[in-house]
């Protein structure tokens, strides 16, 4: 795998480095996805402070969140069922913002989902983020984590692609988790 460095660059930020190993369209997608997350200003969504490339290198300077992700905790702890809701509804509020924007995640899963110390959630990673103008345009594109995905997304009629793709995947999402704390119980 081509080097990939992530450090804290200030106490609030967190610079992640890749070399131009990776190929071109990995990178389109990194920095479009950077300049996605630059424009929503929310306290739910990870901010991004700069991104660009220097030399063989590509950049993104985003708010580093003291933490770890949704599915690295459920999988090491059981969320009490209130958590678990208190912190989905919180990704709702930051997914109403990006909706508002006219923008639909399209990848919505507990990895996407960063839990910071003080139990604050974060939605992160725009990688496959598109204006609802831009998916309807993309007739046939499948792109997301396939548990995850709503139905109209995983045929790939990306013209029927809205706001309510990311509700349902939040709802896979609470599903998982609600379950999961079932079969803890067992």
């Amino acid at each position: 795998m081509p080097p990939t460095r992530s450090y804290k660059a200030k106490r609030d930020s967190l610079v992640l480095g890749l070399d131009r190993t990776r190929s071109e369209e990995y990178i389109r997608q990194l920095l479009s996805e950077a300049q996605k997350a630059a424009n929503l200003e929310h306290s739910g969504i990870v901010q991004v402070y700069d991104w660009g490339r220097q030399d063989s290198w590509c950049f993104i300077v985003s708010q580093l969140v003291d933490g770890t992700s949704l599915a690295e905790r459920a999988s090491r702890e059981r969320l009490g069922y209130e958590e678990a809701a208190r912190i989905l509804a919180e990704v709702a509020e930051a997914l109403h913002y990006a909706h508002l924007q006219g923008i639909v995640h399209r990848n919505v899963k507990p990895s996407n989902i960063l839990v910071d110390k003080v139990g604050k959630a974060h939605l992160t990673d725009f990688g496959i983020a598109a204006t609802e103008n831009k998916s309807r345009e993309q007739r046939g594109a499948v792109s997301g984590t396939l548990v995850y995905m709503s139905p109209e997304q995983a045929k790939g009629e990306s013209q029927r692609m809205t706001p309510r793709a990311d509700i349902y995947s939040l709802g896979v999402v609470l599903y998982e988790l609600a379950v999961s704390n079932l079969n803890r119980n067992r």
